[in-house]
C-alpha cells in the first residue's frame, strides 16, 4: 500500500476503515433524486456499501483518502489511487468525491494536484518517481474530463467496454454470452514524467496556489 502519510488530507490510517461508511449515505446508486446523483458515475460499488471491508478499501494496488481542509479540519471529501503497478511506475487517480459544500471550492484542486505532486516528483523531491498518473471518466462527465484537462492531463481516446456494470445500471447493453451486466466505455487522460518536467509541474502548482 502507498504511504498513508504522504497527503495532509490522510489523518491516521484508523480513518479509512471508516470511509465507506460515511460515503454509503451519499451512494451514487440510490434511488434518491437528491444530492446523491452527483456520483452517479462512479463503478467503485463497494465503495458505497457500508459494508465495504478494510480490505476492500487498503488494498495493495489502491489507496483511499479522506480529504480534510487544513484550516477547519473538516472532512470535504474522498480521493484515491487505483490500478497502481509498481512494476510499471503507473498509478491512476480515482475515485474522486467532493461533498456538496465543497464543490467549486479549492478542495478538489488542491487534493488532485497534491496527489500528481506525489506521484509524479522524484524520490529525492519527496515523490514516487511514478512515470505516469492516469485519470478515467465516463464520457458523458464532462465536469471530471475538464478537471483533469485544467490540472494539465492530457485526453488520450475512450477505452471501449472498459467495465462491467452491476445490473440495474444504467450502460450500453451485451449480447447473451458475455456475462452479465451492462458495459460502460471510460475516457483516458494522463500525466506523464515527461509533461510533469516540461512545465506540467507548474501548472499544478499554479493552480493550487491560486
Amino acid at each position: 500500500m502507498l504511504c498513508t502519510h504522504c497527503l495532509y488530507v490522510v489523518r491516521d490510517e484508523a480513518d479509512m476503515y471508516d470511509i465507506s461508511a460515511v460515503v454509503g449515505s451519499f451512494s451514487p446508486w440510490s434511488k434518491d433524486e437528491g444530492p446523491v446523483r452527483r456520483w452517479r458515475f462512479l463503478v467503485y460499488e463497494w465503495l458505497a456499501s457500508s459494508e465495504a471491508s478494510a480490505q476492500d478499501i487498503t488494498r495493495t494496488e489502491s489507496i483511499l483518502l479522506p480529504s480534510s481542509t487544513k484550516k477547519q479540519n473538516v472532512f470535504a471529501g474522498v480521493i484515491g489511487l487505483c490500478n497502481t503497478s509498481p512494476h510499471n511506475l503507473v498509478t491512476e487517480i480515482g475515485p474522486v468525491i467532493c461533498f456538496p459544500e465543497f464543490q467549486r471550492t479549492f478542495v478538489n484542486t488542491n487534493a488532485i494536484g497534491i496527489l500528481l505532486r506525489y506521484c509524479l516528483n522524484l524520490p529525492e523531491e519527496g515523490g514516487l518517481g511514478l512515470r505516469r498518473v492516469q485519470w478515467s471518466t465516463h464520457p458523458a462527465n464532462t465536469a471530471s474530463v475538464g478537471a483533469a484537462e485544467r490540472m494539465g492531463m492530457t485526453r488520450e481516446g475512450t477505452m471501449r467496454w472498459r467495465w462491467v456494470l452491476a445490473k440495474g445500471k444504467e450502460g450500453k447493453e451485451v449480447a447473451p454470452g458475455r456475462g452479465e451486466g451492462p458495459g460502460r466505455d471510460s475516457v483516458m487522460l494522463a500525466a506523464c514524467w515527461d509533461d510533469w518536467e516540461n512545465g506540467g509541474r507548474e501548472l499544478v502548482e499554479k493552480q493550487i496556489n491560486r
